[in-house]
């Protein structure tokens, strides 16, 4: 977790200013997106795009980031495990989960027919892990269940 040592950065209010009045798409939104279909659907508020600014820029490879190590820490932590991991994408955070899950082959995948990792990154779980997707359609029309 970060120990408040870390250096702080803020933008300052001719920054803000100049992106609050900028051209940029993202400099007049007020909402953040919800849509979960894929990490590429981000549309992120004014102060996500201030945190994106201001953020560390060390290597999280090497363990020079402490924006990287505190967000870990935390996830970790809230998630009671004893690390976590934070990836460049969706599509990485995927294939790190079925590597992780899958332990003997021949890999099966269940996945709902809507999904993104199916649709749009079936492949991936074929070539890196070994695993078939087999799609499903919920049979109460919404989100898979389990039982009968």
């Amino acid at each position: 977790m970060a120990t408040g040592s870390e250096p702080r950065y803020m933008i300052t209010d001719a920054q803000r200013e100049v992106l609050s009045s900028s051209t940029l798409a993202w400099s007049h939104s007020n909402e953040a997106s919800n849509d979960f279909r894929s990490d590429s659907y981000t549309k992120p508020t004014l102060p996500m795009l201030e945190a994106i600014i201001t953020t560390s820029l060390g290597d999280g490879d090497t363990e020079e980031d402490a924006a990287t190590q505190s967000l870990e820490a935390y996830v970790a932590d809230l998630v009671g495990h004893e690390a976590a991991l934070l990836v460049a994408s969706g599509t990485m955070g995927n294939q790190v989960a079925h590597q992780s899950a899958l332990r003997m082959p021949p890999y099966s995948i269940l996945a709902d027919a809507r999904a993104h990792f199916y649709n749009f990154e079936c492949g991936g779980a074929a070539y890196l892990s070994g695993a078939q997707i087999k799609q499903v359609v919920p049979a109460n029309g919404h989100h898979l269940t389990l039982g009968t």
